[in-house]
Formats: structure tokens, sequence, C-alpha cells
């Protein structure tokens, strides 16, 4: 049983971050995953009134994934910042 008294789980999933696992009003809002050769994704909507609060996750996303990136890589975070920037918005077109 995990934490919250539920039994399996995949083996590669990534643990609940401290703080959200001890609130007991916080949820998850989005999980992604790499399955046979392709993302999949699972969400929750409803949380915002905007549209815009979304841009807002995604760059605090972009922002977490850069520093992890620029510390495994050791290129500089403001360099990977940047190419995260010109791909997503490549992709957004």
């Amino acid at each position: 049983m995990n934490l919250f008294g539920r039994k399996g789980g995949h083996p590669n999933e990534l643990s609940i971050p401290a703080d959200a696992a001890s609130d007991p009003q916080g949820y998850e809002m989005f999980r992604i995953w790499v399955a046979n050769g392709k993302e999949h994704c699972s969400t929750r909507g409803g949380q915002f009134e905007d549209a815009g609060s979304w841009g807002i996750i995604l760059a605090d996303l972009a922002q977490h994934m850069a520093d992890a990136f620029s510390n495994e890589s050791g290129q500089p975070r403001d360099a990977v910042v940047q190419r995260i920037k010109a791909v997503f918005v490549n992709e957004l077109n």
C-alpha cells in the first residue's frame, strides 16, 4: 500500500511531493507519461476561470524543467529556457 492506502501503482511513477501529500485539500492537475513511443496525458480541468492560468502553470513547469536540464547537462539555464520557449512556440504554431 502507498501513502494513500491504494495498492499498486506503476513502478516508474513519480512520488507525490511532500507538501502535496500532507495537504488534504491538494489534488493532481495533470500527469504525462511516455509509453509505446508516445506521450499520454491525463488532465483535470475546471480549476480556473481564465485559460491564461494554464499559461502560468506551463511557464512554471518550463522553469522547473530548465533547472533540472541545466543541472544535468551543465548548459546555462537561460539558454535552456530560451530553447524550451522556442520549441514550445513552434509546436503551438
